[in-house]
């Protein structure tokens, strides 16, 4: 998704510290574009662990669980690097399926910037949003983020600064 480039960087910085990681794929990488796929070139030359789940996810969507768990089961952290600020509405699939999953999960939840699911914009949560316990949202909190309905699903809020200066936004940092 939109929100890949970051998973990739996390992942990248996490291995680098030691820490396991997999990276998995819901699309195929050849349709990453951007720092998303300067990023997925850096973790691939870095020969970081991934499993590209994108033809289970559109070959059999209802098989997309099982595969999920295969991969993934027992980890002790999720992290929602699939979309982004942009996304609103529903999440489509196989993302949806992806979100279902990693709810279900007793690892923590780690959102990177939005939670997949919440409208960044307006805090509205489809009824498919992953529940993170922690949310590292980048440069500045998102405008939704104030909405009641949003913090069942940002856990516990971080901003992380990412050297962007406060008037690229056009509203304080923290508003």
């Amino acid at each position: 998704g939109n929100n890949a480039g970051d998973g990739f960087v996390v992942a990248r910085h996490l291995a680098i510290r030691g820490v396991p990681t997999t990276l998995v794929l819901l699309s195929p990488p050849n349709e990453l574009a951007g720092d998303a796929a300067v990023n997925h070139h850096i973790a691939e030359r870095l020969d970081l662990p991934r499993c590209d789940l994108s033809r289970a996810a559109v070959d059999n969507p209802d098989g997309l669980a099982a595969a999920l768990d295969a991969v993934l089961g027992g980890a002790a952290w999720l992290v929602d690097a699939m979309l982004g600020t942009g996304a609103t509405g529903e999440p489509r699939p196989p993302y949806d399926a992806a979100v279902r999953w990693a709810n279900s999960q007793a690892a923590k939840r780690l959102a990177l910037d939005v939670p997949t699911g919440l409208d960044a914009d307006t805090g509205e949560a489809a009824a498919t949003t992953f529940r993170a316990d922690l949310t590292c949202t980048f440069a500045a909190n998102k405008r939704g983020f104030e909405a009641p309905e949003a913090a069942a699903h940002l856990g516990e809020l971080q901003v992380v600064p990412i050297g962007l200066p406060t008037a690229a936004f056009g509203f304080p940092l923290g508003a």
